[in-house]
């Protein structure tokens, strides 16, 4: 395991994370955020709905699970279609479009298919670090704005730190895999956490995104840094 089952438990330095008072800490949409219970619930329905769309009907959700609740607005109506079009069992998984794609594999299977957006990259990498991990995996960063987690296009945030960089020396002993292989290992990963903690898999990516500003935060104060 890239970092210890403290982190989903709650315990150590990663108290109040994780899974504990999961239900309190995770708020999305930002401006009028669901709760909790509502939001594992559309989940839910968004699944079964899908299994019994058309395609055009396919084409809708995908259009609001990735512009509408992802909040990610630049993919073309072409990119909307071609995600709508997956399938589960012969999906090829690039990290070109992960941020978008896996949201629609999310709603396709919740239970198989994890979201890996720019918020959850930067969870998985702080975690280790403040893990104090030796032999990590390093998740390259996706393009967020979130002035904590990252914000490229005003350079702040812990993703645009020099310290947090793939070449960085706190990085130097991790594992450093090919983009196109990091949603595949990502998946891996997630399925033996949710396997060993009986936990259902969307629940685990729920954390990971409803953590990533406090673990970015607790991370770069443990190397001097204030976010």
């Amino acid at each position: 395991m890239i970092f210890t089952d403290q982190y989903w438990l709650g315990e150590g330095v990663f108290k109040y994370y994780g899974l504990s008072s999961l239900a309190d800490r995770y708020k999305w949409p930002k401006n009028h955020p669901i709760a909790f219970d509502e939001t594992v619930a559309m989940k839910l329905n968004m699944q079964e709905s899908w299994s019994k769309s058309d395609l055009q009907q396919r084409e809708e959700l995908a259009l609001y699970v990735i512009k509408e609740w992802g909040g990610i607005k630049g993919n073309s109506r072409e990119s909307i279609k071609r995600y709508s079009e997956l399938d589960p069992d012969k999906v090829n998984l690039p990290y070109k479009g992960v941020a978008s794609y896996s949201k629609v594999l999310g709603i396709i299977d919740p239970l198989r298919f994890a979201i890996l957006d720019a918020r959850v990259v930067v969870s998985l990498n702080a975690l280790q670090l403040i893990e104090d991990s030796k032999n990590g995996i390093f998740f390259p960063y996706l393009e967020g704005r979130n002035k904590v987690t990252g914000d490229k296009a005003n350079k702040r945030g812990f993703s645009q730190l020099p310290l947090f960089q793939k070449d960085s020396d706190v990085f130097e002993s991790w594992l450093k895999p090919k983009k196109d292989d990091v949603y595949t290992l990502y998946l891996d990963l997630m399925r033996e956490f949710s396997m060993r903690l009986k936990c259902p898999l969307y629940l685990l990516e729920m954390s990971l995104f409803a953590d990533a500003e406090p673990l970015a935060k607790q991370c770069a104060r443990k190397f001097g840094y204030t976010l």
